[in-house]
């Protein structure tokens, strides 16, 4: 081989090992925001008027189905046009467990329903 040829294929080699290390280091970056974020953000979304929770780690809607708490994707039909997006809820950023309807008596009457034919998209922080 020239050597101009072997240099080139040196400096393809060099110049490919710095891009990896950048790939590298660009997704430790990219999955240590990430994991701030989850944990910066509050956990739960209560809906007084459904008396449910959103759980914002798993994406999981979780309300009472004959007297037992379900854990689901979709909130039921009867729940119809409800959501975080187009309803009222109250962030609880003071609690992180796996249960937050244990504390659903203190949120009933803390945040109570409205169950006015007019919806408000409205947010609330609570604060302990």
């Amino acid at each position: 081989m020239k050597i101009s040829t072997k240099v080139l294929m040196g400096l393809f080699v060099i110049c490919s090992q710095f891009i990896a290390a950048q790939v590298t280091q660009d997704k430790v970056n990219i999955e240590k925001k990430d994991t701030t974020e989850v944990e910066n953000m509050s956990r739960y979304n209560y809906f007084p008027n459904l008396q449910a929770y959103y759980d914002n780690k798993t994406n999981l809607y979780i309300f009472k189905v004959n007297g037992i708490w379900v854990h689901n994707s979709l909130i039921p039909p009867n729940y119809k046009g409800y959501g975080l997006r187009n309803g009222f809820h109250v962030v609880i950023d003071n609690y992180s467990g796996d249960e937050p309807y244990s504390l659903l008596s203190i949120h009933k009457l803390k945040y109570p329903a409205n169950y006015s034919t007019k919806r408000k998209r409205k947010v609330v922080v609570a604060t302990e």
